[in-house]
């Protein structure tokens, strides 16, 4: 199969690329969805009074913001997951990326078992705060629904860490499948548990924890098969690696803060729900249910954006990055505008699927009457979506958080409050909200989006891996004359991650027209450092120093240079003279030549650089460098083609 990151970086046809991808995930976000509707659809038709119906359904829609804040954890860390991993592809870094699935994967069992805790031992206390009636239908519901489906959490959390890994690579197909098998099996297992054994709302609870536990053997072979063109994981990248932790938690608390907070929030909106009668709480689960639906495809063209921005970021594809930015908000407009057509014409026939209008006529009406305000602000949803996609995707999550903070806790639950408690309007006060911070939550992105620099997030994340692997190898040139031998030095530093040390007196600028041309371009990739003299050099650095000459007794490789906790210095003299005899009469033991005839004196600095430093190299396996041709350029397959 085809690797989808390929087309990520290299498809011209940006909307294409965003469209393919986004196809399979909003297949996959309806899939999920339908884990609600189908609870909702079964609970609804349960052979019982009004009343205990009604209950049951709005226990769905009250407990939905609680597992929301359970899974915002999860999400965070699959936001922060796929960002980080689609950056490091993009850079060509699959080592690291695997490093990243490996260590998501392991939070994602320790925090979903004690997430599973946390969820059953307290939920009880959780209604209560929420000021459920501890008498009523409502409040016994909603804590079995709540205890029951808190075993899910462990496979929630592997899921989102599966699903990660694989939008990383721009593979949107496999959990596709995975969402697919999780569904139907919680259809029949619900038909099942309440139509046949006679089970309630614990029934529906009970099918979704065994759908999602037979789905997790799934995602962990799938993890660790060797395929190709997958982040297929290794026993070392299931060892702890406290940076790469670090890293998850630093990009993905924002995110996480941003889901608990925004579920907080409709927590609390349902809260003041409460105080209205039952069939408003109805209306406003089903209504919400609907617009999810219709919401998915900007849902998942703002998913594929994170990819897609990420990878390019990477890549140092900066202007197609942008350029999908608003491709994807023109693909989202478009595609909301038809979603509030569908409202505006087919809202009733939506609702009675869920509230028959015949026995609950005012559930039903008051459904109606929200989805005319929901079809309005669809299109500002959509592009909140893409906003958060952005965000997410050039690894500034806290400017998603910031967006979401604003959206909900700012605009919306105040004025909820206001309309409710001061002018006093009723069940409106939700969707009037709902427009004004809509509405403020699309401004607003547009102005932070002038805070994004572009600058790919891997660069601060690896910067102390990446000194730490320059100041590993380094370079020293003693005096150097030639340009054109330097910026061919420089070149090869660049390439291969090598700090380089200039002592002077330099024989040109660094600013030099010759030099330029030999480093090609390469000079702002080069880390290098200026010394006015041999002694200042000694002073700042302390290793491993190798100094090669024609006097030299060893050879390179009778080095060993595989040391992870040492510095290793090749020092290499001017062109005319080489090394001062005094400095290497210090170091006899250190003196290394490289076997050559009679023929000639020695050979180009160039060449002694690039022989040391691959050396080096093939004994450090390499330091994470690619060992075949990255797709970002012609790739590994070029050949076959």
């Amino acid at each position: 199969m085809k690797d989808k990151s390929f087309l990520i970086l290299k498809d011209n046809r940006i909307i294409r690329s965003i469209l393919l991808l986004s196809l399979p995930i909003m297949i996959s976000n309806i899939l999920k969805s339908l884990h609600d509707i189908v609870d909702m659809y079964f609970i609804s038709n349960i052979n019982d009074k009004v009343e205990i119906v009604e209950a049951q359904v709005s226990a769905i829609t009250v407990t939905g913001p609680i597992m929301q804040i359970c899974q915002a954890l999860a999400l965070g860390l699959m936001i922060a997951g796929t960002a980080i991993m689609s950056q490091y592809l993009g850079a060509n870094q699959t080592e690291k990326a695997k490093k990243v699935s490996g260590q998501l994967l392991i939070l994602s069992v320790l925090i979903g078992i004690i997430f599973n805790l946390l969820l059953f031992l307290m939920a009880p206390l959780i209604l209560q705060w929420m000021g459920a009636d501890t008498s009523s239908n409502l409040y016994k519901y909603s804590v079995y629904y709540v205890q029951y489906r808190s075993f899910e959490q462990v496979g929630l959390f592997v899921i989102y860490a599966f699903q990660a890994s694989r939008q990383s690579t721009g593979d949107t197909i496999t959990p596709v499948i995975l969402n697919a098998i999780s569904i139907l099996l919680n259809i029949i297992l619900t038909w099942m548990f309440i139509n046949v054994f006679g089970m309630d709302i614990r029934g529906a609870a009970l099918a979704t924890v065994i759908a999602n536990m037979i789905v997790i053997p799934i995602c962990f072979i799938l993890m660790v098969k060797k395929k190709k063109n997958t982040l297929n994981l290794e026993w070392k990248d299931l060892q702890f690696h406290l940076k790469y932790i670090k890293t998850l938690f630093i990009v993905g608390m924002p995110a996480a803060i941003s889901q608990a907070f925004t579920s907080l929030g409709f927590l609390l909106i349902n809260s003041l729900v409460m105080a209205f009668d039952g069939y408003v709480i109805n209306a406003i689960g089903v209504g919400n249910r609907i617009n999810s639906l219709l919401l998915f495809p900007a849902m998942s063209v703002g998913t594929v954006l994170a990819t897609f921005i990420g990878q390019n970021i990477g890549a140092n594809q900066i202007s197609r990055a942008k350029k999908s930015l608003w491709f994807s908000m023109l693909i989202t407009i478009m595609i909301t505008v038809i979603g509030a057509c569908i409202l505006l014409f087919l809202r009733r026939p939506l609702v009675n699927i869920f509230i028959n209008e015949v026995d609950n006529p005012q559930a039903f009406n008051m459904c109606v009457y929200y989805l005319y305000f929901l079809l309005l602000v669809l299109p500002l949803m959509g592009i909140f979506q893409i906003w958060t996609g952005c965000f997410q995707g050039a690894g500034r999550t806290g400017l998603s958080l910031l967006l979401a903070t604003m959206r909900l806790w700012v605009l919306r639950l105040p004025f909820i409050w206001f309309l409710m408690n001061i002018i006093k309007i009723g069940p409106p006060s939700v969707w009037y909200a709902m427009v004004i911070s809509n509405f403020g939550a699309a401004i607003l992105g547009t102005f932070l989006y002038k805070f994004i620099d572009f600058k790919p997030r891997i660069s601060k994340m690896n910067k102390n891996a990446k000194e730490e692997n320059m100041s590993k190898n380094n370079i020293v040139l003693f005096e150097p004359e030639i340009p054109q031998n330097t910026g061919n030095i420089m070149r090869t530093c660049a390439g291969t991650d090598t700090y380089l040390h200039l002592i002077k007196p330099l024989g040109f600028k660094i600013d030099d027209a010759s030099l330029k041309r030999a480093a090609v371009n390469y000079l702002p990739n080069v880390h290098f450092k200026v010394y006015e003299n041999w002694e200042e050099f000694i002073s700042q650095n302390n290793g491993k120093m190798y100094f090669f000459t024609r006097y030299g007794l060893h050879t390179p490789h009778e080095l060993k240079l595989d040391n992870p906790n040492e510095k290793y210095y090749f020092i290499i003299g001017k062109e005319s003279t080489g090394i001062p005899k005094e400095i290497l009469k210090q170091h006899l033991d250190s003196c290394i030549r490289l076997p050559i005839n009679d023929k000639i004196r020695s050979l180009n600095i160039s060449n002694v650089a690039a022989i040391a430093i691959f050396e080096a190299l093939r004994q450090q396996n390499y330091n994470d460098l690619s060992q075949f041709e990255p797709e970002t350029l012609k790739g590994k397959d070029w050949l076959l083609k």
